[in-house]
């Protein structure tokens, strides 16, 4: 089966394509280090991220002139969705805290658990350069 090669880009495409790949790896790290996932594929015009409901994520990047459409929500599964905290009995047993007890918390652990998170497409206004 022969393939159709690929039309090949001219300068001013290129250089848009390489910008837009390097705005997409510091928006992943920006939005990772608050919490969000970046989904979309380097060099898309338009990105996906999603964030946990509540996140002050979508305003801060409104505020950097980003242009943000709610696309509805997911799930995924994080690393810290679920959290357990055991007590001590009088055996030296383990059993779980019970809300307004009195007895002190001697293990806590999180665990992976499914969360539902917003989506959102976020694009850059036509001309405009990100802060």
């Amino acid at each position: 089966m022969k393939t159709e090669p690929k039309p090949r880009l001219d300068e001013e495409q290129r250089r848009t394509l390489i910008a837009r790949k390097k705005l997409h790896v510091a928006l992943e790290g920006h939005i990772r280090e608050r919490g969000g996932a970046l989904e979309s594929v380097p060099g898309d015009t338009v990105m996906r991220f999603t964030c946990s409901p509540g996140s002050g994520l979508p305003d801060e990047l409104r505020g950097l002139g980003y242009e943000l459409t709610p696309c509805g929500t997911t799930m995924r599964i994080v690393p810290h969705a679920v959290e357990g905290r055991l007590t001590a009995t009088s055996s030296g047993g383990l059993e779980p805290f019970t809300e307004g007890s009195t007895k002190p918390v001697i293990i806590r652990a999180t665990h992976a658990g499914i969360q539902t998170h917003c989506l959102y497409d976020l694009t850059l206004p036509p001309g405009a350069k990100p802060k």
